[in-house]
């Protein structure tokens, strides 16, 4: 099973059928998704990536996101990056007041128990603007049983807009009214 075969192939379906110039990701680690991003939002001017660059969710290990950088730089992005090194909990929230309704897509991919899950949502929600949604992976992961439980209670509690795709180790949309 590719666990990112179904997140990947919708985001460039939504990218290529939305606009979107603002998109911020938590859990970037080697760019796969930011990657699929790039390379299918025409739009795309504002990049935020959260991540605490480590290989203990994951990820590469770099300890840094200058691999990031050359990865836009291949994509020809040359539109604004921020990098919020470190644990979304702490760092997503800086976010907050100035960045409040700005983004058209947030991807949420970092830390995989319930309770880092379930405040990486509740952080990005007032950041993504009416109309847009946030995307929560591995809700089907079965290394982390938590996180479907995880997002039904975000949207519960939120919305009774979203999706959920199964297929590998799944996905969650939820739309912000």
């Amino acid at each position: 099973m590719n666990g990112n075969a179904s997140l990947y192939a919708w985001l460039a379906g939504h990218c290529r059928t939305h606009v979107v110039r603002s998109y911020l990701e938590i859990g970037t680690r080697d760019g796969g998704s930011l990657e699929v991003v790039l390379a299918n939002a025409r739009q795309l001017s504002d990049v935020v990536c959260c991540d605490t660059w480590g290989s203990h969710y994951g990820g590469s290990g770099r300890g840094g996101h200058a691999h990031i950088h050359v990865l836009m730089d291949t994509h020809g992005y040359d539109g604004r990056r921020e990098f919020l090194d470190g644990d979304s909990k702490a760092t997503v929230p800086t976010l907050m007041p100035h960045l409040a309704g700005t983004f058209e897509l947030a991807l949420v991919d970092g830390d995989h128990s319930y309770a880092g899950g379930m405040a990486d949502l509740v952080n990005v929600w007032p950041l993504v603007r009416p109309g847009g949604c946030v995307v929560f992976h591995d809700i089907r992961h079965p290394a982390h049983p938590d996180l479907a439980q995880c997002f039904a209670d975000f949207v519960d509690k939120r919305t009774k807009s979203h999706e959920i795709i199964t297929d590998d180790y799944g996905l969650g949309i939820a739309w912000k009214p």
